[in-house]
């Protein structure tokens, strides 16, 4: 018994050391050893816990709908073998492996891997560790704004009794100020599917105030201006 005690805790342990996060009652094999990620979004600070673009719909439902169909709401789908394959082979990747459990790549083509509520490797056999992973895939919401754990909360207090509301008030819950340097967290040359040879990205004050590959932007219902 000892012996069997001893060999389940050594599993645990080497699992946590490969910094792959799995949800689920079996244990599962690490994937193929990971590419070298950028480091900006993994090192941001987390207060928050992450929710869930899901959760964002409630309040947000044409922020939402008009996410889904952009490239960010899409980037999780790269990652599946066959997807963008001519790009791939471009940049020094199989185009045929499946890069959906690569911690490298789940970085910035998920929301919040490996942070409080973020994104997590679900079992092939765990139906609600699957349902819960499909919440956070792409670059959502939060990859954005931040963990929502708190300004969804005051969001829907607003919602709920109609009130206005300053930008400072869901600042001060955790809503991120969008920044041209959080692009560059993940855009950049440190990142395996860029090629060494692409250009600098140039994000700037425009683009994200247009939301350009992102969503369409909508009038803020209770926002005071």
């Amino acid at each position: 018994m000892s012996y069997s005690i001893n060999m389940s805790f050594g599993l645990l342990v080497l699992l946590a050391i490969s910094g792959i996060v799995v949800v689920g009652q079996d244990f599962k094999p690490a994937p193929p050893p990971p590419l070298v990620p950028g480091e900006g979004r993994q090192a941001q600070e987390v207060v928050h816990e992450y929710v869930g673009s899901k959760k964002c719909r409630m309040c947000h439902g044409q922020w939402h709908k008009s996410w889904q169909k952009s490239v960010k709401g899409q980037s999780f789908q790269i990652l599946k073998p066959g997807a963008r394959a001519e790009h791939k082979r471009k940049v020094g990747l199989d185009p045929k492996r499946d890069y959906t459990s690569e911690a490298a790549c789940l970085t910035c083509h998920t929301v919040g891997f490996g942070q409080p509520g973020g994104y997590r490797i679900a079992l092939p056999n765990d139906e609600k560790a699957k349902r819960f992973a499909a919440t956070r895939e792409g670059v959502g919401c939060e990859a954005c704004h931040g963990p929502g754990g708190g300004f969804t909360q005051v969001m829907g207090d607003i919602y709920l009794k109609e009130r206005p509301y300053e930008q400072q008030e869901v600042r001060r819950a955790g809503l991120r100020s969008i920044e041209p340097q959080l692009c560059l967290d993940c855009h950049d040359s440190k990142a395996p599917c860029i090629a060494d040879d692409s250009p600098p990205l140039k994000v700037d004050d425009d683009a994200l105030r247009t939301g350009l590959g992102f969503h369409q932007h909508f009038p803020l219902r209770f926002r005071k201006q």
